[in-house]
């Protein structure tokens, strides 16, 4: 007779079955391999054949023995409940273009530094991809690794600083003078970027209420960004009027005095809750605008500027101006001041030079 949780017995149809572990399942639990024989002592001699040269498998951590698509799913859940749209957006595309087309498929164990290090690689071959987006893609991958307890060290790829696009005096010049000649809604608003720094979400999302034309004051609240869109399939994206990305974004900006008399000239009667940029109470698509933008360019055979370079130039122009960094990194809306003193601080020879002589003079 077989021992009790020998896990021997004798089935409905007269054979006997041993049974032995031969796996896990996703879940940890245990898988069965069976051994049938007429008689209870020829299934167990069996089955004590077969485990002499039998290594029994290893439990696998449960939590991490599944497909790392599952995992991806969880960690965007959490993610979802304490970040921003526009956050959860990014990370939603970042996974679903990059991470889980590659690793998708891969159980979680089975991600080691050798696979994170030839999915870079991968990256690194698409054409569109930037270091520094690689960089990000990296980032996010392994802040899932750490959700699902993987603690491994990769070596991100260097990103080379890009040298910033400043437009010189004379090419600002000629974009001034073109915009002051063909002044309307979409040139005035090239013109707010280039005097306050704006980005092109900001300047989309700006309305005539957030300028206050008797203070001289432009209060930066909302940015206009492309979103995934959670409701439905079609369209992919969708455009959403947002709180600024950061508190530090949320400013108030001084005007140029010059400034003021053409934006009061610009906006007439057009009611307040109307947007900058069209007059009305339907924004401009950032897309559409930087069209615009560029065709303006292209008149002004300015061509190479993208439209952060308004921002870029406003900031070197305060800078050689003799604006503390401080505050403009408070009218860039900067989450840092190191993020203003790398990228605008860069006193030049000649700058270095009359310090020298005039400020440190050796008396002879």
């Amino acid at each position: 007779m077989p021992r009790k949780g020998e896990n021997i017995f004798k089935r409905k149809d007269g054979r006997w079955e041993a049974r032995y572990v031969k796996g896990y399942d996703l879940n940890g639990k245990q898988k069965y391999g069976s051994i049938y024989g007429k008689n209870y002592l020829e299934v167990k001699n069996k089955r004590s054949k077969l485990l002499i040269n039998y290594t029994p498998p290893l439990k696998k951590d449960t939590y991490n023995n599944q497909k790392f698509i599952d995992k991806i799913k969880l960690w965007l859940n959490q993610q979802k409940i304490s970040i921003k749209i526009t956050t959860y957006s990014y990370y939603l595309n970042i996974t679903q273009k990059y991470i889980i087309k590659y690793l998708g498929q891969l159980y979680v164990n089975d991600i080691t530094e050798e696979t994170i290090t030839n999915f870079i690689e991968q990256l690194l071959t698409i054409d569109e991809l930037k270091i520094s987006t690689v960089r990000e893609i990296t980032t996010v991958l392994m802040q899932i690794l750490n959700f699902c307890k993987r603690k491994i060290k990769v070596k991100l790829p260097r990103v080379e600083k890009n040298k910033i696009q400043v437009l010189s005096i004379k090419e600002k010049e000629k974009l001034e003078k073109y915009i002051l000649n063909n002044i309307n809604y979409c040139s005035i608003g090239i013109l707010i970027s280039l005097y306050t720094g704006l980005r092109i979400g900001e300047i989309c999302g700006l309305k005539w209420k957030d300028i206050n034309l008797s203070s001289g004051i432009i209060s930066v609240s909302k940015t206009l960004t492309r979103v995934c869109n959670l409701e439905c399939s079609t369209p992919k994206t969708k455009l959403l009027l947002v709180e600024a990305k950061t508190k530090n974004s949320i400013r108030q900006i001084p005007i140029n005095n010059n400034l003021i008399k053409l934006l009061k000239q610009v906006k007439g009667n057009t009611s307040d809750e109307c947007f900058v940029l069209t007059a009305k109470e339907k924004y401009i698509d950032p897309r559409n605008y930087y069209n615009q933008y560029k065709k303006i360019l292209k008149l002004c055979n300015l061509e190479k500027y993208n439209y952060h370079s308004l921002r870029h130039t406003f900031a070197t122009n305060c800078t050689e101006l003799g604006l503390d960094p401080k505050s403009l990194s408070e009218i860039l809306g900067h989450s840092d001041i190191k993020i203003t003193l790398s990228l605008y601080v860069h006193p030049n020879l000649e700058q270095k030079r009359n310090f020298m002589n005039t400020k440190l003079n050796l008396n002879i």
